[in-house]
């Protein structure tokens, strides 16, 4: 009931992912592949950040899986994993939920009324933290599709900013001798 009451409160709108951290990405996928979930090929690397990630999903079940690995020796992720290893949780750890809701404004304030501790780690999300919770529990505004998508796109156009902009002219230069060929020929 209580549960109920909040989820109504927050206006939470959509389970997103489960995040688990995991000493190394490949070795889970064999695990994960197994118990049929899929993807994961594709592992984003984020020096930034100090992590790599993947997403999984699975034909029977609407939440998505994104396994996050440390890399470099001042990960975040790592400093996590050591911690829980200290409390006997071995191998993978689930890091944080994330959710989607109509108002990220009204949630945090409703959040922050009730007391619960809450970490900020980029604009436009945050977390209940650790302590308050259990565990991490991350709030993104509700986003539609193509919001989505075009986020992932920047976020990827930011990451390889220089090979994009060596392969714009010469695409361009291609799709030119192309347009030339086709103009002459036709």
């Amino acid at each position: 009931m209580v549960e109920q009451r909040l989820r109504e409160l927050l206006q939470i709108t959509n389970l997103d992912h489960i995040a688990i951290v995991v000493r190394s990405i490949q070795k889970e996928l064999l695990r994960l592949h197994a118990l049929g979930w899929q993807g994961g090929e594709r592992i984003h690397h984020e020096p930034k950040h100090g992590r790599k990630l993947t997403t999984l999903a699975h034909p029977d079940y609407p939440v998505k899986l994104e396994l996050l690995e440390p890399s470099g020796k001042n990960s975040y992720l790592l400093t996590f994993l050591k911690k829980m290893e200290q409390r006997k949780s071995k191998g993978r750890i689930q890091h944080h939920i994330t959710y989607y809701v109509k108002d990220l404004k009204k949630a945090e304030r409703i959040l922050l009324d009730m007391g619960f501790r809450l970490h900020y780690d980029r604009s436009g999300e945050f977390f209940i933290h650790m302590d308050s919770a259990g565990t991490l529990i991350q709030f993104f505004p509700q986003r539609t599709r193509l919001q989505i998508l075009m986020w992932r796109s920047l976020r990827l156009i930011r990451q390889h900013r220089a090979k994009i902009l060596v392969a714009v002219p010469i695409v361009a230069g291609v799709a030119f001798i192309l347009r030339r060929k086709w103009v002459s020929a036709g």
